[in-house]
């Protein structure tokens, strides 16, 4: 199973950015904290729709959004989600909607710690 947070990805994102790397980490967390949870709706309720357009393209931008922030077992679950999409894939949607739910509640506790850099 990958990390919750891979720390080494989740330096290199904010090395590439040139700026010290808790001021990154800040602008790239505001920036993850106004579009993930409205992306985490979206698959919500496109899975539930089974809507593979939405449910492939909320997946797709939740996936790289949270591989920058080295948020690695959110992204793979995305892509999981984003391949049954492209697929037209319904078997399991709901059991994986509600791993990337909880999945995604504990990598936001995690980026938002106090100790995480």
């Amino acid at each position: 199973m990958e990390p919750l947070i891979d720390r080494t990805q989740l330096l290199e994102s904010l090395n590439a950015m040139g700026d010290e790397p808790k001021s990154a980490l800040a602008m790239v967390l505001e920036l993850y904290l106004e579009d993930a949870p409205q992306l985490v709706v979206a698959i919500g309720q496109a899975a539930a729709k089974v809507d593979f357009e939405a449910l492939r393209f909320a997946a797709h931008s939740l996936k790289s959004s949270s591989g920058t922030l080295g948020a690695q077992r959110l992204a793979s679950l995305c892509q999981q989600m984003e391949f049954k999409a492209r697929k037209g894939d319904d078997s399991n949607l709901p059991g994986l909607n509600q791993q990337i739910q909880e999945t995604y509640q504990e990598t936001l506790a995690t980026l938002q710690s106090p100790g995480l850099l």
